[in-house]
């Protein structure tokens, strides 16, 4: 199986042998510190991501495993090394108290916009609620991430997991209106209109996308958001009682 891990010329099938030798050899000794040593020092990105789900799949809650996906998450060169041991992390370690602060720094820092987005996505799985999960959303709203797709995740979570937060609606509200990029106002338009009917700015919010937005997704959704929804059904009245009875 480690021959096949190194030689074979498909990644997937590396990647795959990786994965199987740890799940068929776990209480091999020789098992886990080959995986670790994978990890780190072998130059085939697609062995090092095999590696990183191999460990967080067979050894969870690991301390000495814990610190090695750490490590990884944040200093291997190919990305997708990087969100495996995000994955690998979130998946295994959501009790250690070193995950979500770890997984928070990520989602803020990452050079990667993808990476920042997986580790919003995990924040808001594995901790939904939680103040400090909020303010990362926000932080990414308010600061005006660069990158569109990490504000149309943060908006969409924020919408998800904070709908009674009266600075939900504030953020949906300024992103239909302000938001340079099309998708982050739809994403606004379309959470407005799903769960917001009754605030008193969303009606006039979705009229003026519907109207001037010169994106015609954005005038679509609106549009679509301003429907009125079919009635919902009335409950069936008590059986009828047998006759003569």
């Amino acid at each position: 199986m480690r021959r096949r891990s190194r030689k074979d010329p498909v990644p997937d099938v590396r990647m795959t042998a990786v994965e199987a030798l740890a799940a068929g050899w776990r209480d091999h000794p020789e098992t886990v510190e080959w995986l670790r040593d994978q990890a780190v020092k072998c130059r085939d990105s697609w062995i090092r991501e095999g590696a990183m789900r191999a460990l967080g799949a067979q050894w969870p809650g690991d301390p000495a495993i814990a610190a090695l996906l750490r490590d990884r998450a944040t200093s291997d060169d190919t990305l997708n090394v990087r969100e495996a041991a995000l994955d690998a992390l979130a998946a295994g370690w959501q009790d250690d108290p070193h995950t979500a602060p770890f997984l928070r720094e990520r989602a803020l820092t990452d050079e990667s916009q993808t990476a920042q987005r997986k580790a919003v996505r995990a924040l808001c799985a594995r901790w939904p609620g939680e103040d400090d999960t909020r303010a990362v959303l926000h932080h990414h709203l308010n600061a005006g991430h660069w990158n569109e797709m990490v504000r149309d995740v943060a908006l969409t979570e924020l919408a998800a997991g904070w709908p009674d937060d009266p600075a939900t609606a504030t953020a949906l509200v300024r992103h239909a209106t302000d938001d340079e990029a099309a998708s982050v106002r739809e994403a606004a338009v379309t959470a407005l209109g799903a769960g917001w009917r009754h605030d008193p700015r969303t009606g006039g919010v979705l009229r003026d996308r519907a109207e001037h937005d010169p994106d015609d997704t954005v005038r679509l959704a609106a549009v679509q958001a301003l429907a009125p929804r079919p009635a919902a059904p009335a409950p069936d009245g008590p059986a009828d009682e047998d006759a003569g009875s």
